[in-house]
């Protein structure tokens, strides 16, 4: 019943959320109204209501918002919150005292989190700024800008996610990509535009070490064969890729989700004995694990595709486990150094 209550709820209040539509019986789509979705693309919506624990929720892939239906409507349209609260309440949700359905349980902070941050999507970005010059010369898809940003004052950005970040960084641009999970944001990974120095540090990772954060664990589908790779850039070039935004993060995969269907994607570095190492850590755990031929000398996949190569096809031809990808590391090593 709560189901039904929570749709006709949505559907009655969708007139007033541009671009409405439902994808699935349990999955609709909408331009957020809670921060305005892009101002420069009228075509942008991320928005979304979805079915969790018998009830449904609302979650922005912009600005982060997670919202139960009670909320919402509280939000956009007080009247109807009014008579949805009272219809749970006649049809027996929570008999006796009428609780709101709490999307707590789903967002564990996201109460606390801002609805906006110091950043800049691309698309709301002129083609001449240099953050939108820098992505396309990395060449990464379109379809993934809607993740990419710039900060003018990483140091602002990261006392807006977290206070205990408060005065760690300076005011510096950065390119910031989007971290989200089904609570929505969760994370930033700033890279740096200046010259990397050997005390410098080319990225900076924000995020919040209760939750599961991973790029891309919004949308990758683990029930299907899927790739791990360390970093968010790299991991735009795959389909259903998630990146652990590290390369000690590979080893705790296992512990925080069912990655039975994954191939370990690590940079091309057979000269790294850090990276030799996790190989055969993860080879001796089981894990199916790419290790590209010697001819292959790009480092990562985004070096890959600038080359032209197509990264999918030599991942997928040179992914071995257990016993054969042990022969295939110990002559990576052998003609290699």
């Amino acid at each position: 019943m709560a189901l039904y209550i929570d749709k006709k709820y949505i559907n009655l209040v969708s007139s007033m959320l541009p671009k409405f539509k439902w994808k699935k019986e349990t999955l609709a789509n909408c331009r957020c109204v809670i921060c305005g979705d892009s101002t420069k693309s009228k075509g942008k919506a991320r928005g979304y209501f979805f079915a969790k624990n018998n009830n449904f929720f609302y979650k922005c892939h912009n600005c982060g918002a997670g919202l139960s239906v009670y909320n919402f409507l509280q939000h956009v349209s007080p009247s109807l919150c009014k008579d949805y609260s009272m219809e749970r309440f006649c049809a027996g949700e929570n008999r006796g005292n009428f609780k709101k359905p709490s999307s707590e349980d789903l967002y564990p902070v996201s109460a606390s989190r801002p609805k906006s941050y110091s950043f800049k999507y691309l698309v709301d970005l002129p083609e001449e700024h240099k953050a939108v010059q820098y992505v396309i010369e990395r060449n990464i898809p379109k379809d993934k800008w809607d993740d990419i940003g710039y900060t003018e004052d990483m140091g602002k950005l990261a006392e807006e996610f977290d206070e205990a970040y408060k005065n760690r960084f300076s005011a510096e641009d950065r390119l910031v990509v989007v971290i989200r999970n089904s609570g929505g944001i969760c994370g930033f990974q700033c890279r740096t535009f200046a010259k990397i120095t050997k005390r410098g540090m080319k990225y900076f990772t924000l995020k919040r070490e209760k939750e599961i954060c991973y790029y891309g664990m919004d949308r990758v589908d683990l029930n299907k064969k899927f790739y791990i790779v360390e970093g968010p850039i790299n991991s735009m070039f795959l389909p259903n890729a998630i990146a652990t935004l590290g390369s000690s993060n590979f080893i705790h995969v296992q512990d925080k989700i069912d990655d039975t269907n994954a191939v370990y994607v690590l940079d091309n570095e057979p000269h790294k004995k850090e990276t030799v190492h996790l190989l055969e850590k993860l080879i001796d755990m089981k894990k199916s694990v790419c290790i590209l031929p010697e001819n292959i000398t790009e480092k990562d996949i985004n070096d890959m595709v600038s080359s032209g190569l197509d990264a999918k096809k030599l991942i997928d031809q040179n992914t071995y486990t257990d016993l054969k990808a042990k022969l295939v590391l110990t002559k990576w090593k052998k003609t290699t150094t």
